[in-house]
């Protein structure tokens, strides 16, 4: 015991965030972000374990930050051969806490640490209010799954909420944890000049979107929304398995000329800072990690009426019924038509993303990791 205690004194605290990849998307960016401030908190010597190889700008940034970056040597995050190569390095590396951040990383470490015969602390970050698994057949998984943390943090009380409502029984123990992005970071930009951002010399207003093309996502929406609104360009940040259908309704709508798909770009911040509007178009969502950033850059936004967002954005923005164009249509033809009502809705927005600094997130989380180390 006293030994132990002596080494809780002088020696650093030995944390592993465990990740699926370093996508540029949301839980990944928070990773990104948030690393680099835990470590500077305090006495923790942070390090970070991804389940395919870490590459892209967020890889770079954790790199250039000095974070350890760890991974399995295989590409297919549903491989078995993670656990082993996890169990493996539990057995090489003695940590105090292990942070693991999406599924199915939060499998795989549990089933590690029995397979090492390691003892740490166990945490996770649950990141959405829907997943593919909340299905009855696959609700057993989960519970056992939930139970092997002794934390849970939620990224939104709608988050709390849903899990709760998920696990039947043996419900860990359930913290809000609200996300944060940089604020000066987001803020300080050049923005991108408009001909370069949407490939026209026109005047018209620009709305951007960022998200991957996936089932979460409902980019379509949007675009039958702009196809009701002349005078709109519509710009859309991300990649995925549904860019195709997407693609296809703005073919279909007739406005292939109006919408520009980027695919995933490092340089958010600049597009963002020379848009006019924001939407988020989504049918569930954890927080809303994009739309926080675009509320920083002071942008007035439109978000789908879910949980996560609706806590987020709370007042400063408009809301619309997930998958409903009409009403998203009515939203932008009233911004479009009034330049003061944008600029009031963007400044309240812009005061609105304080609350949300990364430097809350790490203080909180620096929080929990001492606490449960300590128990």
């Amino acid at each position: 015991m006293g030994a132990h205690r002596e080494r809780e004194q002088h020696a650093a605290m030995k944390v592993l965030h465990v990740i699926n990849s370093l996508a540029l998307r949301g839980a990944e960016t928070l990773v990104a972000n948030l690393l680099p401030m835990v470590k500077d908190l305090g006495q923790l010597e942070i390090s970070l374990w991804t389940l395919r190889e870490p590459r892209g700008p967020l890889a770079e940034k954790l790199a250039t930050s000095g974070v350890k970056m760890m991974y399995s040597g295989t590409e297919s995050v549903y491989s078995l051969r993670h656990i082993l190569a996890l169990a493996q390095h539990f057995r090489k590396v003695n940590y105090d806490l292990v942070h693991v951040h999406l599924f199915p990383a939060q499998l795989y470490v549990p089933l590690a640490r029995t397979l090492s015969r390691r003892e740490f602390r166990l945490i996770t970050t649950e990141h959405s209010t829907h997943n593919r698994r909340r299905k009855k057949m696959f609700r057993p998984v989960d519970e056992w799954m939930y139970r092997q943390y002794d934390l849970v943090a939620c990224i939104s009380e709608g988050v709390r909420q849903a899990l709760k409502n998920w696990l039947r029984s043996g419900v860990p123990r359930l913290e809000v944890v609200l996300n944060g992005i940089p604020l000066v970071e987001t803020c300080t930009v050049t923005p991108l000049t408009r001909t370069t951002l949407t490939g026209s010399e026109s005047d018209d207003l620009i709305v951007v979107m960022v998200g991957a093309f996936t089932e979460q996502k409902d980019q379509s929406t949007i675009i039958r929304a702009i196809a009701q609104v002349p005078g709109l360009q519509l710009v859309l940040v991300g990649d995925g398995p549904l860019r195709a259908d997407s693609e296809k309704v703005a073919r279909e709508f007739s406005v292939q000329d109006r919408v520009r798909f980027l695919g995933w770009r490092s340089d958010v911040p600049r597009i963002l800072a020379a848009a006019d509007i924001y939407v988020q178009s989504s049918h569930w969502e954890g927080f809303g990690i994009a739309a926080l950033e675009a509320m920083a850059a002071g942008l007035p936004v439109v978000v789908s009426n879910v949980d996560g967002l609706r806590e987020v954005v709370g007042r400063s923005g408009l809301l619309f019924e997930p998958g409903n164009a009409e009403q998203l249509a009515a939203l932008l033809r009233k911004l479009a038509a009034d330049s003061a009502l944008r600029t009031r809705l963007g400044q309240e927005a812009r005061v609105r993303s304080k609350r949300f600094a990364i430097e809350s997130t790490a203080e909180r989380y620096v929080k929990l990791y001492e606490e449960l180390v300590r128990q």
